[in-house]
C-alpha cells in the first residue's frame, strides 16, 4: 500500500493514428534533410516505427515505451546543451561562473579506497549521499545543489548503484569532468 504506482485510463477512441513525424531510434524528429536538433517526438504523431500495419492492442505502449526513449533523449540534450553553454559550468554557491577544465582528471582513482554496496548503502540522506556510478564510489552530498537535473534526480539512487540510469542520460567523462572530487574509492566485488 505505501508502493508508487503508474496508472493510465484508457478510454474509448480511434484504434491507433498511425501518425506521420519520422524520428530516428532516440525519437529525434527527422526532417527531409536530416535530423531536427532538439526536436523529439513519440506517441501517435510518429510514423514509420511499425511500418504500413499496426495490428492489435492500443497504442499506449507506443506512446510509453518511446515516450521514455524521447524523454531520455531530450534530457540527454538539454544535459548535455547546459554543461557546454559557453564553456562554462555555473556554481550556485558563487556568483560567477567557474571556468570548465580544459583536461579532465585521470579516470584512474588511485590510493582511494574500496567499498562495498551495504557500507554505501548506509549514505542516503540528502545530508550525506553516496552514489555508485560504473564501479566508482561518489559522495555526491556537495554537488546536490549544482546538479543539472536537481537533488532529487540523485537522492532518487542514494546509497545505491546508479550505473544504468547514469549511462542513460550521461557522457561517461562527466563525473571525471565537471565533479572528480567526488570520487572517493572504487566499488568493492
Amino acid at each position: 500500500m505505501n508502493d508508487s504506482f503508474n496508472v493510465a485510463i484508457i478510454t474509448p477512441v480511434l484504434h491507433y493514428c498511425m501518425g506521420g513525424v519520422n524520428v530516428d531510434t532516440n525519437s529525434q524528429v527527422l526532417s527531409p534533410s536530416g535530423p531536427i536538433e532538439g526536436l523529439f517526438a513519440s506517441g501517435e504523431v510518429v510514423g514509420g516505427i511499425h511500418g504500413l500495419q499496426r495490428l492489435g492492442g492500443s497504442s499506449l505502449l507506443d506512446c510509453v515505451v518511446f515516450g521514455r526513449v524521447a524523454g531520455r533523449s531530450c534530457a540527454k540534450y538539454l544535459l548535455s546543451e547546459h554543461l557546454n553553454n559557453e564553456g562554462t559550468v555555473v556554481n550556485r554557491n558563487q556568483s560567477q561562473p567557474i571556468q570548465e577544465q580544459t583536461q579532465g582528471p585521470s579516470h584512474v582513482v588511485s590510493g582511494k579506497k574500496s567499498y562495498t554496496l551495504e557500507e554505501v548503502a548506509k549514505h542516503k540522506t540528502e545530508k550525506d549521499c553516496w552514489v555508485v556510478v560504473n564501479d566508482e564510489v561518489l559522495n555526491v552530498t556537495e554537488f546536490l545543489p549544482d546538479h543539472p537535473g536537481g537533488k532529487k534526480a540523485i537522492l532518487l539512487y542514494a546509497g545505491k548503484d546508479a550505473s544504468e540510469e547514469f549511462n542513460m542520460l550521461h557522457d561517461k567523462n562527466v563525473v571525471q569532468k565537471y565533479a572528480p572530487d567526488a570520487i572517493i574509492g572504487t566499488l568493492k566485488k
